[in-house]
């Protein structure tokens, strides 16, 4: 048993130097690398949520309901900031298009690769009904 222990310290003490140097060379990338994928499910995200908000609107609209109002409730409680709402109605006629576009803005999360304010816009159509 004794000469077990002796063996399994001769073998950590030669290499606890090495491991840590490793993980010091490893640590940083993976580091860079995890907090880049979440800036860029973070963006992407509010990307996903912009289009849907435009496609809210532009069903709001297909039913005769207020658009703007539609487009501030499904981002009411997300990170995106509201900037603006453009709306073209299509008038009454069944085969009739209505359009809106919608700008938003959203701060980065991580702030590393992104370091400013992202500019964000969808737009969507939907037949008048």
């Amino acid at each position: 048993m004794r000469l077990k222990l002796s063996r399994l310290k001769k073998w950590l003490g030669e290499h606890n130097g090495q491991s840590l140097v490793e993980f010091a060379f490893v640590s940083l990338p993976l580091l860079l690398l995890l907090l880049g994928m979440i800036e860029f499910g973070w963006l992407f995200n509010a990307q996903i949520t912009i289009t849907s908000a435009a496609r809210e609107g532009a069903r709001a609209a297909a039913v005769g309901e207020d658009p703007r109002l539609a487009v501030e409730r499904h981002l009411s409680s997300t990170a995106v900031d509201l900037t603006e709402v453009f709306v073209v109605p299509g008038g009454k006629a069944a085969d009739r298009w209505n359009l809106v576009r919608v700008s938003g803005r959203i701060e980065p999360l991580v702030g590393l690769f992104v370091t400013h304010t992202v500019n964000l816009s969808a737009e969507a159509t939907m037949r008048q009904e």
